[in-house]
């Protein structure tokens, strides 16, 4: 009877500790952006108003390399033009990737494609391209069927059979706080797809959330 209280209270301790599995953290890299903070907080809203994982209110929390292993398993990072990629940020990513986390990385500005090439190619030093996410993939239905205008914008590299690092050719979370209401409902969709995905990787099979389905379907 004592054995099992011990283990209830280091439970609890635990969920006190770590009250949802629905942490994010973002990582800003040569990103001068400064609306992410209200992005950010437009995407936790509607996480809750429409998915209900009821992240708390401190979901988000910005990391550096220094605490990048505080923060979430889920690393959004956004790659600014002026991004320079040394081999102690490739080596913290690419830890971080080891251990179990997942990256989300979206680049800004006129030279975004090849700002998120040379971060990729530093982190994956075999990988030249991520896979093109195709229209019956996954992570174009985890939670919102993705137009294909949208998920073709995403690509995915996948080491051991799962996906450890998501690329956006467009700012996905940037601005979406200023966008006009029909494109912000896209790139909506495609941000909460991408932390569904990211952070649950079955969430089609996870049948806690059918009621919330069915009630959507009334």
């Amino acid at each position: 009877m004592i054995l099992l209280w011990a283990l209830v209270l280091q439970m609890s301790t635990q969920a006190v500790e770590n009250p949802t599995r629905f942490h994010l953290s973002g990582l800003k890299m040569g990103h001068p952006s400064l609306s992410l903070d209200t992005d950010a907080g437009l995407l936790l809203m509607e996480l809750t108003r429409r998915t209900h994982v009821d992240p708390p209110n401190d979901a988000w929390s910005w990391v550096s390399m220094e605490n990048l292993f505080q923060g979430s398993p889920f690393l959004w990072i956004f790659l600014g033009p002026d991004a320079k990629v040394d081999k102690e940020q490739t080596l913290g990513i690419h830890r971080f990737i080891s251990a179990g986390g997942t990256v989300m990385v979206e680049g800004s500005g006129d030279q975004r494609t090849g700002a998120l090439r040379q971060l990729r190619e530093a982190v994956f030093s075999n990988t030249s391209e991520a896979s093109r996410v195709k229209e019956d993939d996954l992570l174009t239905r985890t939670f919102y069927i993705l137009y294909p205008e949208y998920a073709k914008a995403l690509g995915t590299v996948r080491q051991a059979g799962r996906v450890v690092w998501i690329e956006s050719q467009q700012p996905l979370l940037d601005g979406i706080s200023r966008m006009e209401s029909s494109h912000r409902e896209h790139l909506l969709r495609s941000a909460i797809n991408v932390v569904l995905y990211s952070l649950t990787g079955s969430y089609k099979d996870d049948m806690t959330h059918l009621k919330y389905l069915r009630r959507r379907k009334r």
